[in-house]
């Protein structure tokens, strides 16, 4: 059996630099939108929707 293959091979590294930027964002006192934007894009990317 062989393994699925993801929609983009980069999808992990777009999702940890995702994280990253919103983990900036919040401790530079952004507004909860603008993080729970990025955080709705990181879902998106993980469920193969992005």
């Amino acid at each position: 059996m062989t393994e699925p293959v993801l929609p983009l091979p980069d999808v992990p590294l777009m999702i940890e630099d995702l994280l990253v930027r919103a983990r900036q964002l919040a401790d530079a006192g952004a507004h909860r939108e603008a993080i729970e934007e990025i955080l709705d894009h990181v879902a998106a990317l993980r469920e193969g929707r992005g």
